[in-house]
């Protein structure tokens, strides 16, 4: 929907622009159209966001902006089984955290997803796990990137490619334990079946 307006707004400004002089109004106190004025005021991109900036798929575009992205579930133990065995898991209250990395992210943007994590107060009597040591279980998550906008079958041309994307998931993980943090983690790359009890539920998405 935001990307329509501001293709409307560009196509008022344009018409504005090349209509003639006698009916813009060149006289003191004639109106200016407001997508002419915001383009005095519009301040500029976040230096933090990425911008995919190749047309891929035809689902994103130039400006399209994505960025380091975290799932985070308040729960009540959760685990990660692959091939039958249980490669990670933390008992009682924590966090479950969905982690995608897109192109450009970066070991600061991995580093400022840690402490948002390990400082968020998503626990019980608004507490973060810093407060009170509670655990995390950590698991990599491109499909958090997935977009179907266009047909049926999603696409994930905004996640970062496993080369990219591994290391700063461990990133997220050496940077919380770091941080004093318990942490579990799945397997990068595995088919993973991960249980949890969601509790309350409570849910965020945290963009970095």
């Amino acid at each position: 929907m935001s990307d329509a307006l501001g293709v409307l707004g560009v196509l008022d400004v344009l018409m504005w622009l090349y209509r003639p002089l006698s009916r813009r109004g060149t006289r003191r106190g004639s109106i200016v159209p407001p997508q002419v004025a915001a383009l005095c005021v519009m301040p500029p991109i976040n230096p933090g966001w990425g911008v995919l900036d190749r047309r891929t798929d035809g689902v994103f575009g130039q400006g399209m902006m994505v960025r380091m992205r975290a799932v985070v579930q308040r729960v009540d133990g959760a685990s990660v089984v692959v091939d039958g065995e249980t490669v990670g898991e933390i008992v009682g209250e924590g966090l479950c955290v969905l982690v995608g990395v897109t192109h450009d992210d970066t070991v600061e943007k991995a580093g400022r997803l840690a402490r948002k994590l390990w400082s968020l107060r998503m626990l019980q009597d608004e507490k973060s796990c810093s407060d009170v040591d509670a655990p995390l279980l950590v698991i990599s998550q491109f499909t958090l990137y997935g977009d179907a906008r266009k047909g049926r079958r999603p696409t994930w041309n905004a996640a970062a490619p496993g080369e990219l994307a591994e290391p700063l998931v461990d990133e997220v993980v050496a940077r919380l334990r770091a941080l004093g943090a318990t942490v579990a983690t799945g397997r990068f790359g595995a088919q993973m079946r991960v249980g949890l009890t969601n509790d309350g539920p409570f849910t965020v998405l945290l963009d970095m």
